[in-house]
């Protein structure tokens, strides 16, 4: 047993805490801290920082982690613990008894292994074997790293400046796992990206779906045309203007991810519209951003046999705050669909409705400002994959008796899509190169930073 993994039963055994240690391979100093949950915690500290925080009755529940042995030992990931086959979890939380204790402890190849005293009944013998660096990271760190940075606001001279760095072949897509990733972490930064050189082919939208999930099914179908026909059930398959939008709000979980493909092109006019919704929030005073916060509007489809209702808050937050990469409070999401809005007494009366329809109006003119629509053609064999939860859309008015305009479209779900990109972060991080790719993929700071 090495001295260091001396120290740490030692330490383990009287404290009846396991530590946490810091994957950044520097030598820690240990303190034995008396904590306000009845029983003693470790502090590790570096020079530079403390890893770890004491835990009380009143800090979050993320602080609890690393510091009592029933929460490392439920963190175990072993064939006893967990089923290999379905990596579904082999116990509950509450098995653990609440004495256990480390009764020995290795640091094994970044690792570390404990062998428990007074283990969940029925398992004897037991080490769990469990990463340091999940043991030095927050739930909430871990998380953070694996989806990313924080959302980069844009007008239509910033993202147009971008848009090199926001284009990718569709080959490449398909079938580099690198390409992949940045695609992902290029809607999640900006919330759109687009591709080339697409084959012109009616199936290939599901194909450029299908690298990232499965295909979101509803009532449109699979996937949908998006062209001019007479008596159109929705006003996307006409060929009037279409103002700025989100689809599909009438819905209790709206698709998080829109792809729209061009098969054809020709007509005059058409060009597609978008518009950041993070960062016309950002620019709004913060009463009329807390009033879109909590005010509700109602989103309805009663038509061909079909009748949706549901209301959402117009700007959707968390406990905690989400700020682009210029510092500034942005919503975790948004909803804004004028063409499906319901009436608007039909909504919950959370807040002064006259009050909410004044903030939802100036949020309305800070998403229509010349400079923050991004106006676009796009051409035959090009994809727009954005972010249907925080990119609004809409398209101008075209000719469809002198030409053709034809986009094919589906949608994923926000779960299906966070899957795969965290899928893919791990894929590049484990071969190496990952770390210096992400760094690579930092595109800077939000528009609102140099406005």
């Amino acid at each position: 047993m090495t001295s260091l993994s001396s120290k740490l039963l030692g330490v383990c055994q009287n404290s009846k805490a396991v530590v946490t240690l810091n994957y950044l391979h520097r030598k820690p100093t240990r303190e034995l801290v008396l904590s306000h949950i009845l029983f003693t915690s470790v502090r590790t500290k570096y020079a530079k920082f403390s890893v770890s925080q004491v835990t009380s009755r009143y800090s979050s529940s993320s602080k609890l982690w690393g510091h009592h042995p029933i929460f490392v030992r439920d963190a175990c990931a072993c064939s006893i613990c967990v089923d290999p086959h379905s990596g579904q979890k082999n116990f509950k939380t509450t098995d653990i008894p609440q004495n256990i204790m480390a009764k020995s402890v290795k640091i094994v190849n970044e690792n570390m292994e404990i062998e428990w005293s007074d283990d969940i009944p029925g398992i004897q013998s037991h080490k769990s074997t469990i990463p340091l660096e999940q043991l030095s990271s927050s739930p909430n760190s871990l998380r953070r790293l694996r989806e990313g940075q924080k959302p980069i606001t844009w007008n239509s001279g910033y993202l147009n400046r971008q848009m090199p760095k926001l284009r990718f072949d569709y080959n490449q897509y398909i079938n580099d796992s690198e390409i992949l990733h940045q695609v992902t972490s290029g809607i999640r930064a900006w919330g759109i990206v687009f591709l080339t050189s697409v084959p012109e082919t009616e199936d290939v939208v599901e194909i450029i779906a299908g690298r990232i999930g499965t295909v979101r099914m509803t009532f449109y179908g699979k996937t949908w045309n998006v062209k001019s026909v007479n008596e159109a059930k929705n006003v996307a398959y006409t060929d009037r203007y279409l103002g700025l939008h989100q689809d599909l709000l009438y819905m209790e979980n709206p698709p998080g991810i829109q792809i729209l493909h061009c098969l054809k092109n020709s007509c005059k006019g058409g060009h597609s519209l978008f518009s950041d919704a993070f960062r016309a929030a950002a620019q709004l005073p913060a009463h009329d951003f807390d009033i879109l916060s909590k005010g509700q509007v109602a989103y309805h489809y009663q038509k061909d046999g079909e009748h949706f209702l549901h209301s959402h808050p117009v700007l959707e937050v968390g406990s905690s705050d989400q700020t682009d990469t210029g510092g500034v409070r942005v919503p975790l999401a948004v909803n804004y669909s004028p063409p499906f809005q319901a009436p608007f007494f039909m909504a919950p009366s959370d807040v002064n409705k006259r009050k909410l329809v004044y903030s939802l109006g100036k949020f309305a003119q800070k998403s229509e400002e010349p400079q923050n629509v991004f106006k676009y053609k796009l051409r035959p064999g090009e994809c727009v994959i954005f972010n249907n939860r925080r990119i609004l859309h809409g398209r101008e008015a075209f000719e469809s008796q002198k030409g053709e305009r034809w986009l094919k479209g589906c949608y994923l779900d926000t779960d299906v899509f966070m899957s795969r990109s965290r899928v893919v972060y791990d894929s590049v991080v484990n071969m190496g190169e990952g770390p210096n790719r992400i760094r690579r993929m930092s595109y800077g700071r939000s528009a609102s930073s140099y406005s």
